[in-house]
């Protein structure tokens, strides 16, 4: 039994556009919906919710919905606060241009937060330039040298990546 109490941030892009027909299905395979269990949770936040009896989610949700839009640099403020208040920090990484999440990872890392990376391991004749053949080696091998607490994860997909990185979470 787990007598830690954990307040999680879920980064990672989102892989939906509240402007495009049909987003709602998109919205229902996200990661971090398939873990709030409720869509609306992701796209209207009230508050922080519980994954389990000791694991809190605090974010990030969609701000982007004309009913709750966030100007930038709320967004920015926002998530910096979450990050600043989670104990544990998981980032999905799949493609090479994701700068908000590359930012929280950082960023979180620069807090010595326990980090959990699951990134997309490519083939090996592609992203040459480290081991972890990922477009993001240069950040999560930053991350991991900032961070001592980092852990990191190969995955075949961004599919298996979340489907990991769930199962982490609710064994937490």
């Amino acid at each position: 039994m787990n007598d830690r109490n954990i307040k999680l941030y879920c980064g990672g892009r989102f892989y939906f556009n509240c402007k495009v027909e049909g987003y709602l299905d998109q919205v229902a395979n996200d990661y971090r919906t398939i873990l709030l269990g409720d869509v609306s949770k992701l796209l209207h936040p009230k508050a922080t919710y519980m994954i389990n009896e000791h694991t809190e989610y605090l974010g990030p949700f969609y701000f982007y919905l004309e009913s709750e839009k966030q100007v930038a640099n709320d967004i920015v403020a926002i998530e910096k606060q979450m990050l600043e208040q989670c104990t544990d920090a998981i980032f999905i990484l799949d493609k090479g241009d994701c700068a908000g999440t590359v930012a929280e990872l950082i960023y979180s890392s620069t807090l010595h937060k326990r980090i959990h990376i699951f990134y997309v391991h490519l083939s090996d004749n592609e992203e040459t330039e480290s081991d972890l053949h990922s477009p993001n080696w240069y950040p999560i091998i930053l991350s991991r040298q900032l961070s001592p607490q980092t852990k990191i994860t190969a995955c075949v997909s961004r599919e298996e990546a979340e489907r990991m990185a769930i199962e982490m979470i609710r064994a937490l």
